[in-house]
């Protein structure tokens, strides 16, 4: 009896992970643009104008601002090399990513289109805050231009 449980577990296990790992190759992968893709004023930043109303992209860059700031921006407690932080930076992002797939299903438009919104209003500065100083794996995100300025929030409870 005990040896169908075991072979009954292992085999259930064995259904669940390889239809996890099906259904993740068919859902689309979204990942922030990595350093090098980070816009930085020194680049030239092209994108490709959306055909959505002004209003509604600048709402989405704010809502992808405020999403970043306390996602992929935040500064993290942990020290780098800690076994911790690779996880903890890989949520962060994971997080990001749902957002971003979020945003794109609420205005039915592509991650593609999501990503050029987020380039344009990182162009035309409709958000001229400073940015973090954080880095993940060790890497700044940002260069030392964009970051000038910042200041770490005071309202950590």
């Amino acid at each position: 009896m005990l040896l169908f449980l075991a072979v009954g577990m292992v085999s259930v296990f064995t259904v669940i992970t390889s239809s996890d790992t099906t259904n993740r190759a068919e859902a689309p992968v979204v990942t922030q643009p990595t350093e090098e893709g980070l816009p930085n004023e020194s680049q030239g930043t092209a994108f490709r104008e959306i055909k959505l109303p002004e209003a509604t992209r600048k709402r989405i860059y704010k809502d992808y601002r405020a999403v970043a700031r306390t996602t992929i921006e935040k500064p993290l407690p942990l020290p780098q090399g800690s076994p911790a932080r690779p996880a903890l930076e890989q949520m962060l992002q994971k997080a990001l990513d749902r957002e971003l797939n979020r945003f794109a299903a609420l205005h039915n438009i592509s991650l593609d289109d999501v990503h050029e919104v987020i380039l344009e209003g990182d162009a035309k500065s409709w958000d001229p805050s400073p940015r973090s100083h954080a880095t993940r794996n060790g890497k700044r995100l940002y260069s030392e231009e964009m970051s000038e300025g910042w200041k770490p929030s005071t309202n950590i409870r």
